[in-house]
């Protein structure tokens, strides 16, 4: 059987890798148009703005490889609740983090507030799926252990 999850978390590997290629390869696009005007006037700065921007970007592709796990494999339908729940956590603690670089280092215009919105987005469709449709994982008819009927 299908499920809602397997498909997303396919589509959602893409889209890290091809964005966690584009912050690590060129981080001056994502993070120029945040930054303050006299942080980018300052090119170690500016320099270490970028190598954030990297860091992020290698660890957004490194996700990548946890939704695989949930797609394909023998286990994936038992794995994609758990991976849910480690990327829920994990865009929880990365919105305030994100927001206070914002208020702190850079601007709050297109580029930032649509940040968050994606961020916030994305965490409130994991929280429909783990507490409003868990049946989207299509895990509910696999069991986990074969049965064993001579008993």
């Amino acid at each position: 059987m299908s499920s809602i999850v397997r498909w997303e978390l396919f589509g959602e590997a893409i889209v890290n890798t091809i964005t966690g290629v584009i912050y690590m390869m060129w981080p001056h696009l994502l993070m120029d148009p945040i930054l303050r005007q006299d942080l980018k006037s300052d090119p170690r700065r500016r320099e270490v703005a970028h190598e954030l921007a990297r860091w992020f970007g290698s660890m957004v592709a490194a996700q990548a490889v946890l939704m695989v796990f949930g797609v394909w494999g023998r286990m994936s339908a038992h794995m994609r609740r758990p991976i849910y729940w480690s990327l829920l956590a994990g865009e929880l603690l990365f919105t305030p983090v994100f927001c206070s670089f914002v208020l702190r280092f850079g601007i709050w215009n297109w580029m930032s507030a649509g940040t968050l919105a994606i961020l916030i987005a994305i965490a409130l469709f994991r929280c429909v799926c783990l507490f409003l449709r868990p049946h989207w994982f299509g895990d509910q008819d696999i069991a986990l252990y074969p049965v064993n009927k001579t008993r």
